[in-house]
């Protein structure tokens, strides 16, 4: 049975350190930098190789800012967790506090990164802003809420990873590639920590409770696919920057449907479909909460 000490324990076999990583990380910006299930997939056929190159080097640069956003939050709510164990379970506090110094580890990680796209290419990317309202926005909702948001994106952070840009590391840059695979082993031992801490919290709820819980997860898929929607529509501008000419309104849309179409699945689909989300979901839920339909309405648009 796992438990908060085993996964210090492997998390501490599996850290790295920031600044050794990153002396060591170069970026070849004649390869693309995401594999094709996260972008690329179908684009429309008048871009040149060029301009899909372009394209995957700005998909790249949100990618690490929507990650950026995402664990503003995760962390926010993992400090806060880690504060109810302090007198009751010193191995859980232990757990949940590697976990959020490790978020805030991949947070400059990604700043990083940001950093070095942007000098390199030479454009002012645009996006979304407000990181910390959004972060006080998804926390107003109750922890277990969050935390079924946070082993979401835990999941999909795996499913990238192995099913993603390990099936084509030939083609995409190394560097880039192991960014997330840093990410991807951390995240490994975050997913059984949320884990934990939702049976823990999900012992001590009534089925009406979670079934409140679930909505307000609902909710929250729903806040964070509004961003991320506005981070497509800016990615479109930046491509169009960093191209140095002007797309027609027709050209516009036909590139950011893709977009969206990859977001979609990209920061949520990913994870709603994931076997690992979905055992745990039919093990704290009761019933037809248990499965990932209930969050679909959150993601119509």
């Amino acid at each position: 049975m796992d438990s908060f000490d085993l996964c210090c324990r492997a998390s501490e076999k599996a850290s790295w350190l920031l600044e050794e990583e990153v002396s060591a990380l170069h970026f070849d910006y004649s390869k693309a930098f995401l594999p094709s299930k996260i972008c690329g997939h179908g684009l429309p056929s008048w871009l040149s190789a060029s301009e899909q190159i372009q394209i995957n080097h700005v998909r790249a640069y949100s990618y690490a800012h929507c990650f950026f956003v995402l664990e503003q939050f995760i962390l926010q709510e993992t400090c806060e967790a880690a504060q109810g164990y302090v007198q009751d379970d010193r191995d859980a506090m232990s757990a949940l506090l590697k976990f959020a110094d490790e978020e805030t580890k991949h947070q400059r990680l990604f700043l990083w990164v940001k950093n070095e796209l942007q000098e390199t290419l030479g454009i002012d990317f645009q996006v979304v802003d407000g990181v910390n309202k959004l972060a006080d926005d998804v926390c107003g909702h109750c922890s277990f809420a969050v935390f079924l948001v946070t082993l979401c994106t835990e999941w999909l952070t795996q499913r990238h990873y192995v099913e993603c840009f390990q099936e084509e590391n030939r083609s995409i840059d190394s560097g880039y590639q192991r960014v997330f695979r840093l990410h991807w082993t951390e995240e490994a031992q975050h997913a059984r920590i949320d884990a934990l801490h939702l049976r823990r919290l999900a012992s001590e709820m009534s089925d009406a409770e979670l079934a409140a819980a679930v909505e307000e997860a609902s909710s929250i898929f729903q806040m964070l696919h509004s961003v991320v929607s506005q981070q497509d529509e800016l990615d479109v501008a930046n491509f169009e920057a960093l191209r140095s000419k002007p797309l027609s309104p027709d050209e516009k849309a036909s590139i950011l449907a893709v977009f969206r179409r990859d977001s979609k699945w990209t920061f949520f689909e990913s994870g709603l479909e994931h076997r690992a989300f979905r055992l745990i979901c039919e093990e704290i839920l009761p019933g037809a909460l248990a499965q990932e339909g209930v969050f679909q309405h959150a993601l119509a648009n």
